[in-house]
């Protein structure tokens, strides 16, 4: 899967736990690499957030010049997520469908 972050591409990739990409967490962001990678075998929800929480981490490396940090990283990425999630005509509103 490509995830399109700001107008670059970035490759969605499965590894195994434990994967040094990791860094002992089910996800990781390289925007050297144009990658993200994910911990494969993940229950499907915790997947999608953790590629949300990635997503986040994109955004604030291409235009936060201080960084946020993983706290509020983490923060950020689980009440958007649940909040789109949960409230489908808000998703409609703003991306149509």
């Amino acid at each position: 899967m490509i995830v399109r972050i700001l107008g670059h591409d970035f490759e969605v990739v499965e590894v195994p736990e434990g994967h040094p990409q990791l860094e002992n967490s089910w996800g990781s962001f390289n925007h050297d690499e144009q990658l993200i990678y994910i911990q494969e075998g993940l229950a499907p929800t915790v997947a999608k957030e953790t590629l949300f929480h990635e997503i986040l981490h994109g955004v604030d490396n291409m235009v936060v010049s201080d960084g946020l940090a993983e706290r509020d990283i983490f923060r950020l990425s689980v009440v958007l997520y649940a909040t789109l999630l949960d409230n489908p005509m808000i998703r409609n509103y703003l991306f149509g469908g």
